[in-house]
């Protein structure tokens, strides 16, 4: 899929209590995202989980993908959504049942500032989740505010069971 030099510059993360993060957060898989993300480049959407996707589809083939929200003015210029490209791969149910109320950029806030996502992250259609094994995924985490807030709206769904995978995360 990628050539090994590419491969390489992937850095595992390790273990993470709660939940599991397949990378670290480095220069390389910051300007990967952005090519992704902000330039549409979907060729690479499957390189995210290259080398992952047997053993994802493995211990989650019971379970419902429930990506995080990202921003609708950004999905509709890009003409798909990330989370949903990168993951379809596994060959899973995916339900994009969260989203932002209104426009806000995690990135952009400081400090208490970050905890106003809780009062952005909402869900619909949340009948869909009701006692089924759901897949929480996301592409980055850095303060958990954002993983909170969603994890806490899909609680409401009264889901079976709720796991969590991040695409990376900064170390430390």
């Amino acid at each position: 899929m990628i050539c090994a030099t590419c491969q390489e510059q992937f850095k595992s993360y390790g273990k993470q209590a709660g939940y599991e993060v397949l990378y670290i957060y480095n220069d390389f898989f910051r300007q990967l995202l952005f090519r992704f993300k902000a330039c549409g480049d979907l060729a690479l959407a499957p390189v995210f989980l290259n080398g992952h996707e047997k053993r994802l589809q493995k211990k989650y083939k019971d379970f419902i993908i429930v990506p995080a929200p990202s921003n609708d003015v950004e999905n509709k210029q890009r003409g798909f959504l990330t989370l949903v490209e990168i993951f379809v791969s596994l060959k899973l149910q995916i339900l994009p049942v969260l989203y932002k109320d209104y426009n806000y950029k995690q990135a952009l806030k400081k400090g208490n500032d970050r905890q106003e996502v809780y009062k952005v992250i909402k869900i619909k259609n949340k009948h869909l989740l009701k006692g089924k094994k759901v897949l929480f995924v996301d592409d980055l985490t850095t303060s958990g505010h954002t993983m909170n807030a969603c994890l806490s709206q899909i609680q409401t769904a009264n889901p079976a069971c709720i796991a969590v995978l991040i695409l990376a995360k900064k170390k430390g």
